[in-house]
């Protein structure tokens, strides 16, 4: 059962659009969610590689290192049912922006008016429908497999197996450590379907650490 039905947060237009599993009412609405971030910093010129042809260039920096961010979800509620997702993404700026301060201040600006987004290397998720509308109507490199989530007690597990079985193909783990509050930051993606570039930007609330 639905208990957000009533609320304001959620109440905003919604249209239908058909997959080849089902149709989707947009914008997709995420009601409860659990989330892990983790940061890495890369070389620029792998990350430039990754980004060859799309427009885009690393938007976030520390020191000499572009940012890329390693979510785990754990969607709990939303309108196209419960299911988790991992994502490698970059995080960008379309070509000729330069931002200051390692475009770490651009973080906090209005999510509309924000030039940071990030662009999806991978997005593996548990549901078939959620991978065709991922890759369908936003052009997301998704596919489907197992994925687990666990976040509880100050520790995180999370893990991808491989869709043919085997070892995990990616895992993560560790201790949280010492954290202070963080506003939740909505998030900025940048994709491409056939040759329609997009921005899809998505508002986010609730409590959130660093």
């Amino acid at each position: 059962m639905n208990v957000y039905g009533t609320d304001p947060f959620f109440q905003v237009p919604t249209s239908s659009v058909s997959t080849s599993v089902g149709n989707v009412d947009l914008p997709v609405l995420y009601y409860e969610a659990s989330n892990l971030t983790a940061l890495f910093r890369v070389d620029p010129d792998a990350v430039a590689a990754k980004l060859a042809g799309t427009g885009l260039i690393p938007g976030l920096t520390l020191g000499r290192k572009a940012i890329v961010a390693l979510p785990f979800y754990e969607y709990r509620q939303t309108s196209l049912g419960a299911y988790n997702e991992v994502g490698l993404a970059v995080a960008v700026v379309p070509e000729g922006v330069k931002l200051a301060v390692g475009g770490w201040l651009d973080l906090y600006r209005k999510i509309a008016k924000r030039s940071l987004g990030f662009h999806i290397i991978d997005l593996p998720v548990t549901t078939r429908l959620a991978d065709a509308a991922g890759r369908e109507i936003w052009g997301y490199p998704k596919f489907v497999t197992d994925i687990g989530f666990r976040l509880a007690a100050g520790e995180f597990v999370g893990d991808v197996q491989a869709p043919g079985g085997g070892e995990p193909s990616l895992t993560l783990s560790g201790d949280l450590g010492f954290g202070v509050p963080a506003p939740p930051l909505g998030v900025g993606l940048y994709s491409r379907v056939g040759e329609k570039d997009l921005r899809t930007v998505g508002g986010v609330r609730g409590r959130g650490g660093l």
